[in-house]
């Protein structure tokens, strides 16, 4: 596989040091020499292989590379959304190998908020209530403070005037921050976002990654984003990690850093 292409003004790259278990008092998530295998037919695909990585609370990191590169299954594993054949994940100090299916789901709707290409709203739902659906999953609030919560969280991104809307009543940069806001409405530490400019313009893309810069500057959330768009990743991100072929292989500054 052909390396990519790197920008000739981009911050020169330095390889990456590998997380050293015992230097860990700001990290607030770190990979252990991580690794994740697939049994596809009569073949194994080494999906990731041994990464090490650590971020700080309230950074925002891009994650990029070429298709098959491991982004999204490296995702995935930060979120407890799938397992690692062999390493670790620690967030915030909890090993999520040490969480049984009913402690990785309580994880996920505490700690982590999930954006994707793909918006994943309920058609039926208005705007509104695709986002306080995951209140109505935590248990935790009343429909009165569901519904404050849900239209404060449309205001934060920009869409409250649309709160009534169903998704097909909305254009696909209005459905994407919906989409944001029900990940963000909870006000998770954590939000995990995959290719979720993916299906944009560039303008409206832009929009996107500014409503993803303010969760992390005005809500202190880790932000680790996904994304084919080099350009938006150093624009928006503090860092830039590269992968290859499952293993990180280089660091770059990013423009907000």
């Amino acid at each position: 596989m052909l390396p990519p292409r790197e920008n000739a003004n981009a911050c020169p790259l330095v390889r990456v040091a590998p997380v050293n278990p015992a230097d860990t008092h700001s990290a607030f998530v770190e990979t252990h020499h991580l690794g994740r295998e697939y049994v596809v037919g009569p073949s194994t695909v080494r999906a990731l292989d041994g990464v090490s990585l650590r971020l700080d609370r309230g950074e925002f990191v891009a994650v990029v590379g070429v298709s098959g590169s491991g982004k999204s299954t490296l995702l995935h594993l930060l979120g407890a959304l799938d397992s690692p054949s062999s390493g670790r994940v620690v967030v915030d100090g909890e090993d999520l190998a040490t969480l049984d299916p009913m402690g990785q789901a309580l994880f996920r709707r505490r700690k982590v908020g999930f954006v994707f290409q793909s918006f994943h709203l309920v058609p039926s739902l208005t705007a509104l209530e695709n986002v306080t659906l995951a209140l109505t999953f935590q248990g935790t609030f009343g429909r009165t403070r569901q519904r404050d919560l849900g239209m404060a969280a449309l205001e934060r991104v920009g869409v409250a005037q649309r709160a009534g809307h169903r998704p097909s009543e909305l254009s696909g940069g209005e459905q994407q921050r919906v989409a944001l806001a029900r990940a963000l409405v909870h006000r998770p530490p954590l939000l995990l976002a995959d290719e979720p400019t993916g299906n944009l313009d560039h303008t409206t893309a832009g929009g996107v990654m500014e409503r993803l810069r303010e969760a992390q500057q005005q809500l202190g959330a880790t932000v680790v984003l996904v994304t084919h768009d080099e350009e938006l990743a150093r624009r928006f991100a503090g860092r830039l990690v590269r992968l290859r072929d499952g293993q990180v292989t280089a660091e770059e500054r990013g423009g907000a850093a």
